[in-house]
């Protein structure tokens, strides 16, 4: 995805300016493969919005999405807010209120054009996704909902969903008898149709573009590890059950339109092509644990993956949560490996490489336009770049 450099570089110029303040750390180096902390100070909790990045306080950053246009949103997970870099390099609450909840007290983003963001209560966003037109996409898992936000009115709107359950195949996306159960991520093809990982559901979903349908597309809802070499919709997924689980993992599109699927308790990767009618295993034995690295995916060891997403050079990264890495894989050869984590929970090695510094639960991964990689280090409260390789 190409976006526009300007306002990024801007935004880059003055986060570092802000983090290398007198009382600030000093600036990360530029050697390819070296990790250091770009937000949040650490500690959980929240000290408001005109804090530097360096000062901020998250609570489970779960995500950031960078858009076209260079914006940075950060899904603050248990501060139930998303969060906008401004361009004074500070935070700005733009989705979100001091509550828990699920939309605003009068009910007003259930109609077009909604509610102001910072009237909207939210329980637990995970993932925002950028439209063509420059309006995003809100998975907010605890909600069962997904929500449109306009960045240049500040409002949003429910688009999809009304509660937890299943139900509205066939029907159209914004019918009020749709239900979702606790939607963990997705991810926009190039026409703007919406696949989404129903976690509860044990399906993946498509949410027409232009809002005409909502269909299963994978997934029988039969929650286990099966189906390799069949049909997508015969497919056994193991996503996180139960009235409370935690999130689940994304997906992610190749240039193929292949989807890919965060399997996270099958602890696997698995693609989707729709042209073949066919599932199968691309990363990970079906067993948690760490191993694999320099060798074919299918025989490497994953615990609990996340985010996955598409690098800036092909290959998918992903979030392998309980194993405290970030992970690559390519594609096309299938070789799997790390490249950032050593496999302990807990903060360290910042300003060096990134494969020897701790992580705590990373749970996203993006990139900007330069092909920095942004991790999302949860547990550690912190949101982390890595220089890319040259």
């Amino acid at each position: 995805m190409t976006r526009s450099q300007p306002l990024l570089s801007l935004l880059a110029v003055v986060a570092l300016a802000s983090a290398c303040d007198s009382d600030g750390p000093p600036p990360c180096p530029t050697t390819a493969g070296t990790i250091c902390t770009w937000a949040g100070d650490g500690e959980a909790g929240f000290n408001g919005d005109d804090e530097p990045l360096s000062e901020a306080r998250f609570y489970w950053p779960a995500d950031v999405t960078i858009t076209r246009g260079g914006q940075f949103y950060i899904l603050d997970y248990n501060n139930h807010q998303v969060r906008l870099l401004t361009e004074e390099g500070t935070l700005k609450t733009v989705m979100g209120t001091d509550f828990v909840g699920d939309g605003p007290f009068d009910l007003s983003d259930l109609t077009q054009p909604g509610s102001a963001g910072t009237d909207i209560n939210l329980n637990h966003p995970t993932q925002m996704l950028e439209e063509a037109g420059g309006t995003l996409l809100l998975v907010s898992w605890h909600n069962h909902k997904i929500r449109r936000y306009d960045p240049k009115t500040g409002k949003a709107y429910v688009i999809c969903g009304r509660g937890a359950g299943y139900a509205g195949d066939g029907g159209r996306v914004d019918d009020p008898d749709a239900r979702l159960n606790q939607p963990s991520g997705g991810v926009l093809d190039e026409d703007g149709n919406l696949y989404l990982l129903d976690q509860r559901n044990q399906r993946i979903r498509l949410l027409s573009a232009d809002g005409s349908m909502l269909t299963t597309v994978a997934g029988s809802g039969e929650m286990g590890y099966d189906g390799d070499g069949g049909a997508p919709m015969a497919a056994k997924f193991h996503f996180p059950p139960g009235s409370n689980p935690p999130p689940a993992g994304t997906l992610a599109l190749d240039a193929e339109g292949r989807l890919y699927v965060a399997d996270t308790l099958n602890h696997a990767i698995r693609r989707v092509d729709f042209a073949a009618d066919t599932i199968e295993t691309v990363a990970g034995t079906g067993e948690a644990g760490y191993g694999g690295d320099g060798g074919p995916g299918t025989a490497a060891k994953l615990n609990n993956p996340r985010d996955i997403e598409f690098g800036p050079d092909g290959r998918l990264y992903i979030a392998d949560e309980l194993n405290h890495r970030v992970r690559a894989l390519d594609v096309e050869s299938g070789v799997i490996t790390t490249v950032a984590g050593n496999g302990r929970a807990e903060f360290s090695g910042d300003r060096g490489p990134a494969v020897d510094a701790g992580l705590n639960r990373p749970t996203g991964v993006a990139f900007d336009a330069d092909g920095t990689l942004y991790i999302s280090d949860s547990h550690n409260h912190r949101v982390r770049t890595v220089v890319p390789g040259k």
